[in-house]
C-alpha cells in the first residue's frame, strides 16, 4: 500500500526546506497554544482574575497590519530575507517581555509579534507549496504528517515550560527554535522550487464570488478554532500547570490520530473533514455538560478536542493550499489569514462578552458551538471541494498524446503519453497532425477575438491547449481534467524557461528539444 509516496522524491536540501516549514508551523501554533497564554498568565492573570485572559487578543491587532506591510511595502524584497527578518520580529517580542519583565511592554510586544506573522504567513505557504503539489490524493496525509511533527515540538515546549520556571531557559528555547529554522531554511533555499507569484489587491480578490465564499468560511473556521480553547480556560480557570497538561493531552491526541485523520480526509474530502472535526469538538462539550468529573476534564475531554482539532486543522491547511491557483497562493493565503484572524478575535471576544453577563458553563458553550457549527456547515459548503474526483485522480489514463508547437502552428516536439490506452483514435499521429493543422488555420481568427483557444471537443477525444509566451502545449485526452490543465501549465512554463534561447530564434530542429523527454516524465509519467 502506498502511504506517503511524495516523500520519496525530495532531495536532502528539499527536506531541509520542508522541515524548516514544519518548524515555522510549530512556532506559529506554539504561540497560539503556548506563548500567548503563558505571557498572559505571567503578567496579567492572578487569582480571581481569569477574565484577563482576554489579553490574548493583542496579536490579532498586529496581523492585519503585517498583512498590509507584506502586500504593499515589502512584497518585492528577497523572499528569504523577508522570512528571516519578520520571523525574528514575530518571535523576539516574547524574548523582550521575559528579559525586561515589564507589564507595560506586553501588549505592544504582542501586537508586534502579530505584525511579524502577518507579513510572512503567505511566504511560509509559498516555500511549502511544492510539498503539497504532487498527487493530491495524498495531500491530507502530508498535512497530517506536518501536524504530527510540529506536535512533537509543541509537546516538548509545553512540558519544558511547565517544569522549568527560569526565564532564561524560556528565552534560550525560543532562540534555539529560531536558529534551527533559519539554518534549515537557508541550507535548502538553493533547491526550493518557488512558483512565480502574481500580485492581487484585496479588493480585486474579493470581486470573485468563489473567493468571497472562501474568506467567509475561513472567518468561521478561525472562530471555531479559537472558541473551544478560550472558553475552556474561562470555564475551568486552569492554572498554568493544569493548562500545560491540557495542551499536552490535546497535542498527543492530534499526533496519534494524525495519520488516520489525513487518510480519512483523503477519502471523504476536505470540507467534510473540517466539519467532522468541529462536530467532534462539539460532542466533547456535550459530554462535559453531563459529567465534568476530573477524569473527564483532564483526559477524555482534551482527547476528544484533540481528535476534532486534528480533523479541522488538517482539512483547513490542505484546502488552503489547494484552493488557489499556484501563482496566487501567497496572496490568497495572506487574505485568508486576515479573515481567519478576525474569526479568532471573535472567538475570544464573544465568549468574553458573554461571560461578563452570564456564567460560562459547558452547557452554554455547547449551545454556542453547535450554533456556530451550523453556520460553519453552511459557510464551508460554499467552498469548492479540492479533493479531485476519481476521474481527476486517474488523469494518467486520460492523457494520450502531447505536442509543443509555436504559436504559428509549427510543431517542435511530440510524444505519445499512453501507448497502451485503448481509444477509437486509429492512427493518433496522423489525426494529431491534422488537428495541429486545424489549430494553425484558426489561430488568426482566434487572435482577432483576443480569446485564446483552450479546448476542442470531438466525439472520441478532446484537445486541450495551454498557451505560453512563445509556444502552445497541445494535449489529446479522453476528457478535460483540471489535473491535466495544471500539469500542462507547469510543463509549458518550464519548457519555455529551459529552451528560451532556442525559442527566441524560432528554432525547429527537433534534436535541440530532446531534453523535453525529462519534462514529460516529470509532469505526465511520474
Amino acid at each position: 500500500m502506498k502511504i506517503f509516496p511524495p516523500i520519496k522524491k525530495y532531495t536532502r536540501k528539499q527536506w531541509f526546506t520542508f522541515i524548516s516549514g514544519i518548524f515555522t508551523g510549530a512556532i506559529i501554533w506554539l504561540s497560539h497554544f503556548g506563548f500567548e497564554y503563558w505571557v498572559i498568565y505571567d503578567f496579567f492573570v492572578k487569582e480571581g482574575e481569569i477574565g484577563k485572559l482576554v489579553n490574548i487578543i493583542w496579536p490579532y491587532f498586529g496581523i492585519p497590519i503585517g498583512i498590509i506591510i507584506g502586500m504593499k511595502l515589502v512584497r518585492k524584497w528577497n523572499l528569504y530575507l523577508r522570512i528571516v527578518l519578520f520571523i525574528s520580529i514575530y518571535c523576539l517580542p516574547y524574548v523582550i517581555i521575559y528579559i525586561f519583565q515589564l507589564q507595560i511592554l506586553v501588549r505592544p510586544a504582542m501586537v508586534l509579534s502579530g505584525i511579524g506573522i502577518g507579513v510572512v504567513y503567505g511566504d511560509i505557504f509559498l516555500i511549502l507549496q511544492n510539498y503539497l503539489a504532487g498527487d493530491p490524493k495524498f495531500n491530507g496525509r502530508m498535512s497530517a504528517l506536518g501536524f504530527c511533527a510540529l506536535g512533537i515540538i509543541i509537546v516538548f515546549a509545553t512540558y519544558l515550560y511547565e517544569k522549568v520556571s527560569l526565564d532564561s531557559v524560556k528565552i534560550a528555547f525560543i532562540l534555539i527554535l529560531i536558529i534551527i529554522f533559519f539554518t534549515l531554511l537557508l541550507l535548502g533555499r538553493d533547491e526550493s522550487e518557488i512558483v512565480p507569484q502574481k500580485f492581487q489587491t484585496i479588493r480585486a480578490f474579493l470581486k470573485h464570488p468563489q473567493n468571497i465564499s472562501s474568506v467567509s468560511a475561513t472567518l468561521i473556521i478561525g472562530f471555531m478554532l479559537t472558541l473551544p480553547y478560550y472558553t475552556t480556560m474561562v470555564i475551568f480557570e486552569f492554572d498554568k500547570q493544569d493548562y500545560s497538561r491540557f495542551i499536552i493531552t490535546i497535542w498527543v491526541a492530534i499526533m496519534i490520530s494524525a495519520f488516520f485523520v489525513g487518510w480519512i480526509i483523503d477519502l471523504i474530502g476536505r470540507r467534510l473533514g473540517i466539519i467532522f472535526g468541529f462536530g467532534i469538538q462539539g460532542f466533547g462539550f456535550l459530554i462535559l455538560s453531563f459529567n465534568d468529573s476530573p477524569f473527564i476534564l483532564d483526559y477524555i475531554f482534551p482527547i476528544i478536542l484533540g481528535i476534532g482539532a486534528a480533523f479541522s486543522f488538517t482539512g483547513l491547511m490542505t484546502i488552503l493550499f489547494e484552493l488557489p491557483e499556484p501563482q496566487y497562493l501567497q496572496n490568497s493565503s495572506r487574505i485568508s489569514y486576515l479573515f481567519m484572524a478576525i474569526g479568532m478575535f471573535l472567538g475570544v471576544m464573544i465568549p468574553w462578552l458573554l461571560s461578563s453577563t452570564t456564567e460560562m458553563t459547558p452547557e452554554i458553550v455547547s449551545i454556542l458551538i453547535l450554533f456556530a457549527l451550523l453556520v460553519a456547515i453552511i459557510a464551508i459548503f460554499q467552498i469548492r471541494e479540492t479533493l479531485p474526483s476519481k476521474s481527476e485522480l486517474q488523469w494518467r489514463q486520460s492523457a494520450v498524446y502531447l505536442s509543443v508547437i509555436y504559436k504559428t502552428g509549427v510543431p517542435i516536439f511530440s510524444e505519445r503519453l499512453n501507448p497502451t490506452r485503448s481509444t477509437n483514435i486509429e492512427d493518433t499521429e496522423v489525426i494529431f497532425a491534422g488537428v495541429l493543422t486545424a489549430i494553425s488555420s484558426i489561430l488568426d481568427e482566434v487572435s482577432q477575438d483576443n480569446k485564446p483557444l483552450k479546448v476542442i471537443e470531438k466525439e472520441d477525444f478532446t484537445v486541450l491547449i495551454e498557451e505560453g509566451e512563445k509556444v502552445k502545449v497541445v494535449l489529446v485526452s479522453t476528457q478535460d481534467l483540471k489535473a491535466l490543465r495544471t500539469r500542462m501549465r507547469k510543463f509549458c512554463d518550464e519548457f519555455e524557461n529551459l529552451f528560451g534561447i532556442y525559442l527566441e530564434k524560432d528554432q525547429i530542429d527537433s534534436r535541440l528539444f530532446l531534453p523535453t523527454g525529462s519534462l514529460i516524465k516529470k509532469y505526465f509519467q511520474d
